[in-house]
C-alpha cells in the first residue's frame, strides 16, 4: 500500500506516507529500532528498500517510469559501489 500511496501522492513526503500507512495497522517501514539480531537486519533492510522506492518515483514520475525500476536500480547500485 505504501508503494502504492507514494504513486498517488508525489508530493507527500515519504515519513508521512509510511505513518500514514501504520495507522491504518501496517508496519511502520522505516522503524530501525528493533531488538534481536534476525529482526533488526529484516527491518533495516525493509527500510532502506522503501527509500530507494520512493526515490525511484520521485526521480521518474516526470517520465511516466520510462525507466524501469531494474534499470534504475542497477545504475544506483553501481553508483554507490563507486
Amino acid at each position: 500500500m505504501c508503494i502504492y500511496d507514494m504513486m498517488k501522492n508525489p508530493d507527500v513526503p515519504l515519513e508521512d506516507i509510511v505513518l500514514r500507512q501504520a495507522m491504518t495497522g501496517s508496519s511502520y517501514l522505516l522503524y530501525p529500532g528493533i531488538p534481536g539480531e534476525k529482526k533488526r537486519e529484516k527491518y533495516r533492510t525493509k527500510s532502506e528498500n522503501i527509500r530507494l522506492v520512493y526515490e525511484y518515483i520521485q526521480e521518474n514520475r516526470g517520465s511516466d517510469y520510462k525507466v524501469t525500476w531494474s534499470e534504475w536500480l542497477s545504475a544506483h547500485s553501481t553508483q554507490a559501489a563507486a
